[in-house]
């Protein structure tokens, strides 16, 4: 698990990119509260759309936020990019707009 802080930082979606490899990602939790409110941080991920710049194997970007903990590939809750990349500029990502 990947803890990145932004340190008070507002922003309106979460990009995961890895470069020259295949990006799989078996859960994604995106903590916040709405400006409004002063409730204690929850997942906002869970019901905003998903995308990612290819699927293999049936991974679809859905899964990354379907908040189902299993790390297991087989139990369907992972998603899984296309094939690795050779260029430079060239990436895997995924994206989950939260507005």
């Amino acid at each position: 698990m990947y803890k990145i802080a932004c340190n008070g930082k507002v922003g309106d979606s979460v990009s995961i990119r890895l470069d020259y490899s295949y990006l799989t990602l078996c859960e994604v939790k995106v903590y916040g509260t709405p400006v409004t409110d002063a409730k204690p941080l929850v997942n906002i991920a869970p019901g905003h759309p998903t995308s990612q710049n290819s699927v293999g194997y049936g991974g679809v970007s859905a899964r990354a936020i379907d908040e189902k903990r299993s790390g297991i590939w087989g139990h369907g809750t992972c998603t899984h990019s296309a094939g690795k990349k050779e260029k430079s500029t060239d990436c895997d990502s995924a994206l989950i707009p939260l507005l």
